[in-house]
């Protein structure tokens, strides 16, 4: 069965991290990643507060081919990046692993990435496969994903987990 897992890691620990570096206060949202040939191009959103140096930091970093701003709203600035992904092994340990990354967020020191893998030890082959790689890696909560067929509303308005036999 599926399993989720909500897991915590320096920035300075993998390439992308590195790559979109912040140098103060702010956040960065992953908001997709999109396969495109051999390559995975992110598209991440961050504030105009940092935007200036964080542009430059990118830029001139050597995995990055290209960085292009898609769009801008609410002081907000969504980009999309072109990058050597084959140098990222956090994130190539989580396509190995048939992971499909759901979310991430990252501050100045630190990237939360939400993850869902196959199951319960390709999990621990992931968490195995990090501390091989020294990528200090925090587990927060783990669960796994319940489909939303087997929630039914009882007569409070509130779900219950129906359980389902065959």
């Amino acid at each position: 069965m599926a399993v989720i897992a909500h897991l915590r890691i320096p920035a300075e620990s993998f390439e992308l991290g590195r790559i979109l570096e912040l140098e103060e206060s702010g956040t960065i949202e992953l908001e997709d990643m999109v396969p495109l040939g051999e390559k995975a191009v992110p598209f991440f959103s961050v504030s105009d507060i940092v935007r200036e140096s964080f542009e430059q930091n990118v830029e001139n970093h050597p995995s990055v081919e290209d960085i292009v701003e898609v769009t801008r709203h609410d002081g907000e600035r969504l980009y999309s990046l072109d990058w050597n992904v084959g140098r990222d092994v956090f994130l190539q340990g989580v396509v190995d692993l048939r992971g499909q990354l759901l979310s991430a967020t990252g501050t100045v020191n630190t990237w939360e990435f939400e993850i869902r893998f196959p199951t319960h030890e390709t999990l621990s082959e992931f968490q195995e496969y990090c501390s091989n790689a020294h990528i200090s890696l925090e587990v927060g909560r783990i669960y796994n994903p319940v489909r939303p067929a087997l929630l039914k509303m009882d007569d409070s308005g509130e779900a219950r987990l129906c359980l389902v036999t065959s």
